[in-house]
């Protein structure tokens, strides 16, 4: 949503007006509700305007839900939680109760406010959990799954990026020695009267530096392409990103894994809380981001609509888990079996971190064992040998 200043004439006295909406059109309408607008000008950014991480919307579903499983109603709530906290959450609080007063459900006003004070995902829940007639429960649902997307993501990211950082760092020792250090050491009148004294030694150390780097960048280029095809060629090219990926052994699971997971665990999410299976396919295609597993969705939804089993139309799972949804015969043992698959897509994506991270941070330590190696060879070495020999 845009935000929008607005100067009204109420009675003669002329006060500012934060609107919220979607066009201009509707922040004049809305500001026209209030008195004679004078002004309407877009807003600008503010301290207050600092969205909400991890841990500020899981407590802002979890106290939300808590208040609406007691029967308070959803505007008091927000009304509480907007005059009892700070930053963040009050912020969002309050803006969710302007649109809840103006008739907006919960759900929709998530949407209005969107990321990244919301994701899809949350939106998602939150909205079929009140088709389903249980929103106390559906933010209960939306915290929780916020919460094992937030630990995937911390655990993931620590190991994966400290060896990848640590490759980067060794290149950047070899550049350095390379480029830099050793010329800077080797190349003057003074060294070069040594030259037969240690030739040797800087040419093999130099061979050596030559041979690792070459090593180097073909490890550092396999990286770059990954994260390539699976960051910007997931956004041009979605579908044939990941049919690339699958091909890829381990990198595969560690890419789609996740999101194999975060998908199937919504999708049950959605069965669970009572919402029709063609209305949950419909969300979570919608919620999903594009790729494999989105086309997926929108096939099984398209096979509910004619009556064909749903989950033989998704391609991208593995025959057997096609065979345990096929095989559910309730609305429960689907949300059962879907749970399970989605954990399994979890469990294996934290199998292959387990082997990932060990790896990358093995060769990073190599190479910069390596890069230290170079530099002792290129610059300090020649030096002591000189010293050792006695010459002058």
């Amino acid at each position: 949503m845009k935000r929008f200043v607005a100067r009204i004439n109420i009675r003669g006295k002329l006060i500012k007006k934060v609107i919220e909406a979607d066009s201009r059109d509707e922040a004049m309408k809305l500001a026209r509700g209030h008195g004679k607008v004078v002004s309407l000008v877009r807003g600008g950014f503010s301290f207050f305007d600092i969205p909400m991480d991890n841990a500020d919307r899981q407590i802002f579903l979890q106290r939300l839900a808590a208040m609406l499983a007691s029967k308070v109603g959803t505007g008091e709530a927000l009304s509480i939680m907007e005059n009892t906290f700070t930053g963040p959450i009050k912020n969002v609080s309050g803006r969710m109760l302007k649109l809840i007063e103006t008739g907006h459900s919960i759900g929709l006003a998530m949407e209005k406010i969107g990321a990244p004070n919301f994701t899809p995902q949350i939106i998602a829940l939150v909205s079929a959990g009140e088709k389903g007639g249980d929103t106390a429960r559906a933010l209960r649902n939306a915290a929780d799954f916020e919460m094992e997307m937030s630990q995937i993501k911390r655990g993931a990211g620590f190991a994966i990026w400290s060896g990848i950082g640590g490759i980067f760092a060794a290149l950047g020792l070899f550049l350095g020695t390379k480029y830099y250090f050793a010329p800077l050491t080797l190349d003057n009148d003074f060294m070069k009267k040594f030259t037969d004294t240690i030739g040797e030694t800087v040419d093999a150390f130099m061979l050596m530096t030559d041979i690792s780097m070459g090593l180097l960048y073909l490890v550092i280029s396999f990286i770059i392409v990954i994260m390539l095809v699976s960051s910007l060629g997931r956004l041009v090219m979605p579908t044939s990103a990941d049919k690339f990926i699958t091909k890829i052994p381990i990198i595969k699971d560690l890419v789609l894994a996740r999101n194999n997971y975060t998908a199937l665990y919504g999708l049950s999410m959605l069965v669970n809380s009572g919402v029709s299976m063609e209305q949950a396919l419909a969300i979570s295609a919608k919620a999903t981001k594009k790729g494999q597993i989105q086309d997926d969705f929108i096939n099984a939804h398209k096979a509910v609509r004619t009556g064909n089993p749903w989950a033989m139309a998704m391609k991208g799972l593995h025959p057997t888990d096609k065979a345990a949804l096929s095989t559910s015969e309730d609305r429960t043992q689907i949300a059962k079996s879907l749970n399970a698959i989605a954990e399994q897509y979890k469990s294996i994506f934290a199998s292959r971190i387990a082997i990932t991270a060990p790896i990358l941070q093995g060769l990073a330590g190599i190479f910069l064992l390596l890069s230290g190696a170079s530099m002792f060879g290129l610059t300090i070495l020649p030096m002591l040998k000189i010293s050792a020999s006695g010459l002058s």
